[in-house]
């Protein structure tokens, strides 16, 4: 008996033992799964800093130039999903003027070497890209990859950069000596890139925006054939302007009906609208009209209850004249 005793104690310091090593370590993979881990900047002239954990959840947003604090004005971090965060400072950028225009759009991603997958960046450009397409604005995502040294970190710091932009400027500081990390704090993304393209400066992360801007020097070469074509048609066959413009008005012609129909159906969604407020209201009265009903049912029963009395007093009278007769009898 006192060897199946000292048995349980044992067992139960076993469990208990146990129970207490999976608590700490449920709670040491809380906290490395939630711990921030990645470092995500982007740069456009506002220079953001975002910070994520291993679950590719939003921990902190921070701006790292004037730009970027007044982006941040009034931003809260309610929503720590990485797409919705980065969809919701890109529109920032272009509710403030900083995206979209007539102007070049590069937006720089960076990435800390080792603390973000390959995945997660080519999410974010695809989130980037995806959202300015759709809001129809010409714009060119690029990406780089860094080692974020403490005196990188410092030198951010010290211009009021992101340290994404601040290895940028490195690269084209030392291409241009004449240059000065001053001089390029301020500058716009696009701008940086355009000055590396003119001065001849190779930046490996470049290579893509170089090709963006062959394909742009293309196409302005094929519009001026295009244009010369077109002259040389206009004057073999002059009737093709005449369909052209007849096409045209054509084309505007369905752009109005278009119009129209999107008119008609505003006003289509407002009489639904109205049919529902209707609705309620047949709703609210009828609810109104159960009430009365239910409070005319009470008063029926008070009613009744009261002609019972009456009867009741009736009866009483009758009893009470009977008396008084055999009394005068």
């Amino acid at each position: 008996m006192k060897k199946f005793k000292q048995l349980k104690r044992s067992v139960k310091a076993a469990m208990i033992g146990t129970a207490a090593t999976l608590a700490v370590g449920a709670a040491a993979l809380g906290f490395y799964l939630t711990a921030p881990s990645g470092y995500i900047a982007l740069d456009v002239n506002p220079s953001l800093e975002i910070r994520t954990n291993r679950l590719n959840h939003v921990t902190s947003v921070e701006a790292a130039n004037e730009d970027g604090r007044k982006l941040l004005e009034g931003y809260r971090l309610d929503d720590h999903d990485l797409d919705d965060v980065i969809e919701d400072l890109v529109d920032r950028m272009l509710l403030q003027g900083y995206l979209g225009g007539t102007g070049e759009n590069d937006v720089l991603v960076t990435v800390e070497d080792g603390t973000v997958s390959p995945d997660t960046v080519e999410q974010v450009n695809h989130k980037i890209a995806a959202y300015l397409e759709y809001r129809r604005v010409d714009a060119h995502v690029m990406n780089q990859s860094i080692t974020l040294s403490q005196e990188l970190k410092d030198k951010a710091q010290q211009y009021g950069v992101s340290a994404g932009k601040m290895s940028v400027i490195d690269r084209l500081v030392a291409g241009d000596p004449t240059l000065t990390p001053q001089d390029l704090a301020q500058t716009r993304i696009s701008d940086i890139l355009n000055y590396a393209q003119e001065k001849g400066i190779s930046l490996a992360f470049l290579e893509q925006r170089l090709d963006d801007m062959e394909d742009r020097l293309d196409d302005q070469d094929d519009e001026h054939v295009d244009a010369l074509a077109d002259g040389v048609e206009d004057v073999i066959d002059p009737d093709d302007d005449a369909d052209d413009r007849y096409d045209d008005v054509d084309d505007r012609d369905d752009d109005a009906d278009d119009r129209h129909d999107d008119v008609d159906d505003r006003d289509d969604d407002a009489d639904d609208r109205y049919d529902d407020d209707d609705d309620r209201d047949d709703d609210a009265d009828d609810r109104y009209d159960d009430v009365d009903d239910r409070d005319d049912d009470a008063d029926d029963r008070d009613d009744d209850m009261d002609d019972r009395d009456d009867d009741a007093d009736d009866r009483y009278d009758d009893d009470d004249d009977d008396i008084n007769d055999d009394d005068d009898d």
